[in-house]
């Protein structure tokens, strides 16, 4: 446990397989898939509401995404 512990982050990070590394990607393209095809489903049957909260949250849950990234890498530097 301890050796685990004293492994830098990065150093964790590089021991990830390629096949996992292939399903995450595949399923992330099929969720995002998935999801296009059911808010243009409700864009076109009329209902506006479900599309907008969806993209509301996308640009919300990218901008938190980004700004978390922003954060970890000014600590890293300094």
């Amino acid at each position: 446990m301890l050796a685990a512990l004293r492994d830098l982050p990065h150093e964790r990070a590089t021991k990830v397989d390629k096949m996992s590394r292939n399903r995450i990607l595949a399923a992330g393209v099929l969720l995002w898939t998935v999801a296009i095809v059911d808010a243009l489903a409700h864009f076109v049957s009329g209902d506006l509401l479900a599309p907008a909260v969806m993209a509301i949250l996308g640009i919300a849950g990218a901008s938190w995404i980004v700004m978390r990234r922003g954060r970890r890498s000014l600590s890293e530097e300094g």
